[in-house]
């Protein structure tokens, strides 16, 4: 901690538990390992994520009714809605 502070550091390694068996996640001689059926398997950073980088989102106008509205907050239930 520097100063008192929490400071979190993203960390961009993808690392994904496949039929992760709930058990537990554990390290030894610097690698981490997590349980697969009877076994512990390592984790390996994949380089190829299986979800998109990014992504658009398309709405429908939001219009406050005052001329420029500045919109700082929006709520989720919109979503349900459309």
């Amino acid at each position: 901690m520097d100063n008192e502070q929490l400071r979190l550091d993203a960390v961009t390694a993808y690392l994904p538990m496949r039929l992760f068996g709930g058990k537990g996640l554990v390290a030894g001689g610097g690698k981490a390992y997590y349980d697969f059926t009877n076994a512990w398997v390592p984790l390996v950073d994949q380089r190829r994520p299986s979800y998109p980088l990014e992504a658009t989102l398309e709405t429908r106008i939001f219009d406050g009714g005052q001329p420029q509205c500045v919109w700082h907050r929006l709520a989720a239930g919109w979503l349900l809605a459309a």
